[in-house]
């Protein structure tokens, strides 16, 4: 993410939050993957799994703009079919910074996750 240091607009560097996401397919009214509240970004992903995999997880994680660092990642659902990129994840936040993830749904129910404490994706409940 970008900051102002001083005068200058400067890049801070890149961090790794998973090697084995999925690519997002941001088309036909695609839900957004990130939602920020003051100096954190919560966003969600999900991973490619291996052929054969009943489904995907779909994972949430916290990214620290003040230490450009990224929390542990946490399971977020499973969403039908594996490896699909129709099923790319959303994630959005209400005015009690409780985060909600609605994910998977490509010819299957959509899998949803709210969190369990606000502005945290430490501990997320599944639903329907």
């Amino acid at each position: 993410m970008p900051r102002w240091v001083r005068a200058t607009l400067t890049l801070q560097p890149p961090v790794t939050v998973s090697s084995a996401a999925l690519t997002l397919l941001q088309c036909s009214g695609g839900a957004s993957f990130p939602v920020r509240s003051g100096d954190k970004t919560f966003f969600v992903y999900s991973t490619v799994v291996p052929r054969g995999s009943a489904a995907t997880p779909t994972y949430a994680v916290t990214y620290d703009h003040e230490t450009n660092t990224v929390g542990t990642s946490t399971l977020a659902a499973r969403s039908r079919p594996p490896n699909d990129l129709h099923c790319t994840p959303g994630i959005c936040m209400d005015s009690t910074g409780t985060l909600h993830v609605v994910t998977g749904a490509h010819g299957y129910p959509f899998r949803y996750a709210r969190s369990l404490a606000p502005l945290s994706t430490a501990a997320l409940k599944g639903g329907r």
